[in-house]
């Protein structure tokens, strides 16, 4: 078997720190996490070209290293989480230039937040208190899931 050559499409600068996440919820917009504490999205010029340009989606003030995309049809969402211990969802306004802030901030987890996913409108996520957790969007927890012995890196 011959392995598939790829070529890179783009180089997106922007951050300040290493980037710790990456999602992709449609073909067309590009979000990352990372240690400088901020959420960016990136958007398609065109079919082929990525714009240059970023839009801070949020800004923390401890790092970020978690992302999912929130979709229950009637909300598309940008999850994040982190150093801080919170789960922030935000919107996805790529015009602005501005920072938005969270729609919903879900609070419990007692460390770093390591981990994220969602599905069926609900957002789980694992840290390193040795908890996962399901929540609501609107912050209502579900489910503690405890027991693990060390982090939960992995939902």
């Amino acid at each position: 078997m011959t392995a598939k050559a790829y070529q890179l499409s783009a180089t997106l600068n922007g951050h300040e720190d290493d980037v710790r996440a990456l999602i992709s919820p449609t073909d067309s917009i590009l979000v990352s996490a990372s240690r400088d504490t901020t959420v960016r999205t990136w958007t398609k010029a065109n079919a082929t070209k990525w714009d240059p340009e970023s839009t801070i989606n949020y800004k923390s003030t401890k790092f970020i290293n978690s992302l999912t995309w929130f979709d229950d049809g009637a909300n598309q969402l940008i999850v994040s989480g982190g150093n801080d211990s919170l789960v922030n969802l935000t919107t996805v306004d790529v015009g602005a230039r501005d920072l938005n802030e969270p729609e919903y901030c879900l609070v419990g987890h007692t460390s770093n937040v390591c981990s994220l996913d969602s599905k069926e409108g609900l957002i789980i996520s694992g840290s390193w208190d040795s908890t996962a957790r399901v929540w609501t969007m609107n912050g209502e927890t579900l489910h503690v899931l405890k027991g693990h012995e060390n982090s939960v890196w992995e939902t």
